[in-house]
């Protein structure tokens, strides 16, 4: 079997109050996208994709991927408006017989994380990580006001890889963009798949180290994790 890596790294990161975009940022004196292309690289999947904003390619390949030494980088394709769009542009770039699909966004992903996500996937040919919501969560109406108290016991906040069979995952996206609703309702690549009806998403557990960047704090925590592996 192989495996595809897709690291997605198309936006731009307004919430993080920096012209530069959220991927090239320095963490712990390299780029914020490089992290999660080294640990890919060291758990053994057999190439990687990298989806950009238009016109960063040169620079991503020189300033990254040559640059730092990342060797099993396959190609390096065009992000859409969309993060479905971007995402089905590196599914089609994918050799392998899954996919991985990861947000660059998430620089402090674990080998043991990737690990179990590669083997749970050929297991149940779709898998997400996710780690249970610890807050109680309220849904409110159009106007702010709490309309009722869910079941946190049931929640679950999702984080990447989403790993998926290519042939399942591609089928899937054909599926909701002949339906007409993928830009309206998918938030996720998981979104996709549950949406199509072709398969269930197996919940893994995730880590809690696995943040997203979206704000200077997140990349002040994580400048914080990452040192702390090297201690």
């Amino acid at each position: 079997m192989k495996y595809s890596a897709i690291v997605t790294a198309a936006g731009r990161g307004a919430r993080m109050g920096s012209k530069t975009p959220k991927q090239y940022l320095d963490l712990c004196g390299k780029p914020v996208i490089y992290h999660s292309l080294a640990a890919f690289e060291k758990c053994g999947v057999d190439e990687i994709i990298i989806t950009c904003t238009p016109g960063d390619e040169s620079f991503i390949r020189a300033e990254i991927v040559e640059k730092y030494g990342i060797s099993c980088v396959s190609a390096i394709v065009p992000g859409g408006s969309e993060r479905s769009i971007s995402v089905r542009n590196g599914i089609l770039a994918a050799g392998g017989d899954f996919v991985l699909i990861h947000d660059a966004a998430r620089p402090l992903i674990s080998k043991d994380l990737i690990s179990r996500c590669m083997e749970a996937v050929e297991r149940f040919g779709a898998c997400v990580p996710a780690t249970p919501v610890t807050d109680t969560v309220k849904e409110a109406d159009s106007e702010g006001n709490a309309l009722k108290t869910l079941d946190r016991s049931r929640l679950f906040a999702v984080q990447t890889p989403q790993c998926f069979e290519r042939d399942l995952i591609l089928k899937a996206y054909k599926k909701l963009e002949e339906s007409g609703i993928l830009a309206s309702k998918v938030t996720d690549d998981a979104s996709v798949v549950e949406l199509s009806g072709l398969a269930k998403v197996k919940l893994l557990e995730g880590d809690l180290d696995n943040i997203k960047l979206t704000t200077k704090r997140d990349l002040f925590i994580a400048e914080v994790l990452k040192s702390r592996e090297s201690v």
